[in-house]
């Protein structure tokens, strides 16, 4: 082999190295990063009335815009969630949600959830589905109704 043919293969490699390199750093920017978390708190606002109940925040990661249709929860051992159709905002905004890149949505239950609903101690993971189908789900490390109850988390 010549010196010029170890050259192009050398010069071949690399191309296929960057191009798939810039594969994986594509694909990394293009994919949709949705964190949702459970926010458990005593409400007192003119918004929102006094009682303890739970949010759900949405934050889009992601660098495009997202569709946030529905929020809710998933209990354990089960297929069944409980959807919040209506969520309480207090910044007005209603779902289905579009969220732009580095944007939130919290939607809260009415209050008093964790006492007047007897499966929210069963209650594992609070969830947001998007507009193309995906669950994107968040686990509760704090559940008043499994407090109360007595239940080991």
């Amino acid at each position: 082999m010549t010196t010029y043919e170890q050259l192009a293969i050398v010069l071949l490699c690399l191309a296929g190295i960057s191009g798939g390199l810039h594969r994986i750093w594509q694909y990394r920017r293009d994919r949709t990063i949705v964190r949702v978390t459970p926010q458990v708190s005593d409400i007192y606002s003119n918004v929102i009335p006094q009682g303890e109940t739970l949010g759900i925040k949405v934050i889009n990661e992601s660098r495009h815009a997202i569709t946030v249709e529905e929020i809710g929860v998933f209990f354990s051992h089960t297929p069944n969630r409980m959807v919040n159709p209506l969520p309480i905002t207090t910044d007005g905004k209603t779902l289905p949600c579009r969220l732009g890149p580095f944007d939130n949505f919290l939607g809260y239950y009415s209050p008093g959830i964790f006492k007047e609903e007897p499966d929210m101690v069963f209650a594992t993971h609070v969830y947001a589905r998007l507009s193309d189908g995906k669950f994107y789900k968040g686990k509760f490390h704090f559940n008043p109704a499994k407090e109360r109850a007595g239940v080991k988390l």
